[in-house]
Protein backbone atom coordinates (compact mmCIF):
# COMPACT_ATOMS: atom_id res chain seq x y z
CA UNK A 1 0.00 0.00 0.00
CA UNK A 2 1.46 3.36 -1.06
CA UNK A 3 2.02 6.07 1.55
CA UNK A 4 -0.03 9.24 1.19
CA UNK A 5 2.36 11.22 3.42
CA UNK A 6 4.39 12.85 0.58
CA UNK A 7 1.16 13.94 -1.15
CA UNK A 8 -0.25 15.30 2.12
CA UNK A 9 2.89 17.31 2.82
CA UNK A 10 2.90 18.71 -0.71
CA UNK A 11 -0.74 19.81 -0.48
CA UNK A 12 -0.23 21.23 3.01
CA UNK A 13 2.74 23.29 1.85
CA UNK A 14 0.83 24.51 -1.19
CA UNK A 15 -2.16 25.73 0.86
CA UNK A 16 0.09 27.20 3.54
CA UNK A 17 2.01 29.27 0.97
CA UNK A 18 -1.21 30.29 -0.80
CA UNK A 19 -2.81 31.40 2.44
CA UNK A 20 0.22 33.39 3.54
CA UNK A 21 0.35 35.21 0.22
CA UNK A 22 -3.39 35.88 -0.10
CA UNK A 23 -4.27 39.59 -0.40
CA UNK A 24 -6.53 39.42 2.66
CA UNK A 25 -3.56 38.57 4.87
CA UNK A 26 -1.10 41.01 3.32
CA UNK A 27 -3.22 44.15 3.38
CA UNK A 28 -1.30 47.11 4.73
CA UNK A 29 -2.86 50.01 6.57
CA UNK A 30 -3.86 52.80 4.20
CA UNK A 31 -4.15 56.40 5.30
CA UNK A 32 -6.62 59.09 4.25
CA UNK A 33 -7.44 62.72 4.94
CA UNK A 34 -10.97 63.90 5.96
CA UNK A 35 -12.02 63.90 2.29
CA UNK A 36 -10.81 60.31 1.92
CA UNK A 37 -7.91 61.37 -0.29
CA UNK A 38 -4.90 59.08 0.23
CA UNK A 39 -1.94 60.13 2.36
CA UNK A 40 1.42 58.62 3.16
CA UNK A 41 1.86 57.41 6.72
CA UNK A 42 4.24 60.32 7.36
CA UNK A 43 1.74 62.90 6.03
CA UNK A 44 -1.03 61.32 8.08
CA UNK A 45 0.98 61.45 11.30
CA UNK A 46 2.11 65.02 10.68
CA UNK A 47 -1.48 66.22 10.26
CA UNK A 48 -2.65 64.17 13.24
CA UNK A 49 -0.05 65.59 15.62
CA UNK A 50 -0.10 69.18 14.39
CA UNK A 51 -3.78 69.84 13.72
CA UNK A 52 -7.01 69.17 15.65
CA UNK A 53 -7.78 65.86 13.97
CA UNK A 54 -8.83 62.49 15.33
CA UNK A 55 -7.77 59.21 13.71
CA UNK A 56 -10.48 56.57 13.33
CA UNK A 57 -11.08 53.40 11.33
CA UNK A 58 -12.46 54.22 7.88
CA UNK A 59 -14.73 52.31 5.52
CA UNK A 60 -12.48 49.25 5.76
CA UNK A 61 -10.72 47.70 8.74
CA UNK A 62 -7.33 48.52 7.17
CA UNK A 63 -8.19 52.15 6.45
CA UNK A 64 -7.31 54.93 8.88
CA UNK A 65 -8.94 58.30 8.26
CA UNK A 66 -8.50 61.72 9.80
CA UNK A 67 -11.68 63.44 10.97
CA UNK A 68 -12.40 66.90 12.30
CA UNK A 69 -13.06 66.92 16.04
CA UNK A 70 -16.11 69.19 15.74
CA UNK A 71 -19.07 69.33 13.41
CA UNK A 72 -22.07 71.62 13.33
CA UNK A 73 -25.30 71.90 11.41
CA UNK A 74 -29.07 72.02 11.61
CA UNK A 75 -31.52 69.17 12.15
CA UNK A 76 -34.16 69.58 9.47
CA UNK A 77 -37.00 67.72 11.15
CA UNK A 78 -36.74 68.70 14.80
CA UNK A 79 -40.32 67.68 15.48
CA UNK A 80 -39.54 64.07 14.56
CA UNK A 81 -36.25 64.21 16.47
CA UNK A 82 -38.03 65.40 19.63
CA UNK A 83 -40.75 62.77 19.26
CA UNK A 84 -38.21 59.94 19.11
CA UNK A 85 -36.33 61.33 22.11
CA UNK A 86 -39.54 61.81 24.10
CA UNK A 87 -40.52 58.19 23.56
CA UNK A 88 -37.03 56.97 24.54
CA UNK A 89 -36.38 59.24 27.52
CA UNK A 90 -39.87 59.53 28.99
CA UNK A 91 -41.88 62.27 30.63
CA UNK A 92 -38.84 64.03 32.05
CA UNK A 93 -37.85 65.09 28.52
CA UNK A 94 -38.72 68.73 27.83
CA UNK A 95 -38.75 69.64 24.12
CA UNK A 96 -38.62 73.34 24.99
CA UNK A 97 -35.06 72.93 26.33
CA UNK A 98 -31.73 72.23 24.62
CA UNK A 99 -30.37 68.68 24.56
CA UNK A 100 -26.90 67.68 25.75
CA UNK A 101 -26.29 64.05 24.81
CA UNK A 102 -23.30 62.01 25.92
CA UNK A 103 -22.70 59.18 23.45
CA UNK A 104 -20.93 55.91 24.28
CA UNK A 105 -19.94 54.01 21.10
CA UNK A 106 -19.07 50.68 22.67
CA UNK A 107 -15.97 49.24 24.30
CA UNK A 108 -12.64 50.38 22.90
CA UNK A 109 -9.05 50.76 24.21
CA UNK A 110 -9.73 54.37 25.21
CA UNK A 111 -12.82 53.84 27.37
CA UNK A 112 -11.77 50.45 28.77
CA UNK A 113 -8.39 51.58 30.09
CA UNK A 114 -7.57 53.84 33.02
CA UNK A 115 -8.94 53.83 36.56
CA UNK A 116 -12.44 55.17 36.01
CA UNK A 117 -15.13 53.58 38.19
CA UNK A 118 -18.84 54.19 38.63
CA UNK A 119 -17.98 56.27 41.69
CA UNK A 120 -15.51 58.53 39.87
CA UNK A 121 -17.77 58.79 36.81
CA UNK A 122 -20.73 59.75 39.02
CA UNK A 123 -18.69 62.60 40.47
CA UNK A 124 -17.56 63.64 36.97
CA UNK A 125 -21.11 63.65 35.56
CA UNK A 126 -22.47 65.48 38.62
CA UNK A 127 -19.99 68.29 38.09
CA UNK A 128 -20.60 68.35 34.33
CA UNK A 129 -24.37 68.63 34.83
CA UNK A 130 -23.92 71.34 37.44
CA UNK A 131 -21.84 73.41 35.00
CA UNK A 132 -24.36 72.85 32.20
CA UNK A 133 -27.38 73.87 34.27
CA UNK A 134 -25.48 76.93 35.50
CA UNK A 135 -25.40 78.14 31.90
CA UNK A 136 -28.93 77.11 30.92
CA UNK A 137 -31.46 74.44 31.79
CA UNK A 138 -31.11 71.46 29.48
CA UNK A 139 -32.08 67.85 28.87
CA UNK A 140 -28.89 65.97 29.72
CA UNK A 141 -29.17 62.44 28.36
CA UNK A 142 -26.83 59.47 28.11
CA UNK A 143 -26.96 57.28 25.00
CA UNK A 144 -25.09 54.12 24.02
CA UNK A 145 -24.64 52.34 20.72
CA UNK A 146 -23.30 49.15 22.33
CA UNK A 147 -23.34 48.67 26.11
CA UNK A 148 -20.35 46.33 26.23
CA UNK A 149 -17.92 47.75 28.78
CA UNK A 150 -20.38 50.40 29.95
CA UNK A 151 -21.15 48.79 33.32
CA UNK A 152 -18.09 50.28 35.00
CA UNK A 153 -18.75 53.77 33.61
CA UNK A 154 -22.49 54.37 34.08
CA UNK A 155 -22.00 56.90 36.86
CA UNK A 156 -25.46 55.88 38.13
CA UNK A 157 -27.01 57.52 35.09
CA UNK A 158 -29.94 56.16 33.14
CA UNK A 159 -28.31 55.19 29.84
CA UNK A 160 -30.63 54.54 26.92
CA UNK A 161 -29.91 52.55 23.80
CA UNK A 162 -29.66 54.77 20.72
CA UNK A 163 -33.35 55.07 19.73
CA UNK A 164 -33.90 54.07 16.10
CA UNK A 165 -30.15 54.65 15.52
CA UNK A 166 -30.97 58.34 15.77
CA UNK A 167 -27.60 59.50 17.06
CA UNK A 168 -25.46 57.16 15.00
CA UNK A 169 -27.17 58.08 11.75
CA UNK A 170 -27.30 61.80 12.52
CA UNK A 171 -23.93 62.48 14.16
CA UNK A 172 -21.75 59.47 14.97
CA UNK A 173 -21.43 57.41 11.80
CA UNK A 174 -17.99 56.14 12.82
CA UNK A 175 -16.68 54.72 16.08
CA UNK A 176 -15.08 57.68 17.81
CA UNK A 177 -12.94 56.54 20.77
CA UNK A 178 -13.93 56.92 24.44
CA UNK A 179 -17.17 58.85 24.10
CA UNK A 180 -18.49 61.92 22.32
CA UNK A 181 -21.19 64.52 22.78
CA UNK A 182 -23.70 66.51 20.78
CA UNK A 183 -25.52 69.64 21.90
CA UNK A 184 -28.79 70.54 20.18
CA UNK A 185 -30.80 73.74 20.60
CA UNK A 186 -34.58 73.81 20.63
CA UNK A 187 -34.51 75.10 17.04
CA UNK A 188 -32.37 72.19 15.84
CA UNK A 189 -28.96 73.79 15.59
CA UNK A 190 -26.31 71.36 16.79
CA UNK A 191 -22.63 71.04 17.59
CA UNK A 192 -21.03 67.61 17.91
CA UNK A 193 -17.61 66.78 19.32
CA UNK A 194 -15.94 63.48 18.48
CA UNK A 195 -13.82 61.49 20.90
CA UNK A 196 -12.64 62.12 24.44
CA UNK A 197 -13.67 65.51 25.80
CA UNK A 198 -13.48 67.68 28.89
CA UNK A 199 -16.34 69.10 30.96
CA UNK A 200 -15.00 72.58 30.39
CA UNK A 201 -14.85 72.13 26.63
CA UNK A 202 -18.41 70.86 26.52
CA UNK A 203 -19.71 73.80 28.56
CA UNK A 204 -17.81 76.26 26.37
CA UNK A 205 -19.44 74.73 23.27
CA UNK A 206 -22.84 74.92 25.00
CA UNK A 207 -22.38 78.62 25.75
CA UNK A 208 -21.19 79.35 22.22
CA UNK A 209 -24.10 77.51 20.62
CA UNK A 210 -26.70 79.33 22.72
CA UNK A 211 -25.32 82.69 21.59
CA UNK A 212 -26.01 81.93 17.91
Amino acid sequence: MKSFLPLYLTLFSFFQIGFAQSPENKQEIKYFDPNYDPLTKEEFQYLLYNYPFLDVVGDSSHHMILVERKEGGIIKNMTLFDRILEEAVGQQFDASLPVVAIFYPGKDPCNSSGRATNRTMKKWYNEMERLIQKVHKANVIYVYADDKGLARRTGDRNWIEDPENLFRSSFFQRHYPCSSYVIITEEGQYSAYFGEFSKEGLVATFQELLKN
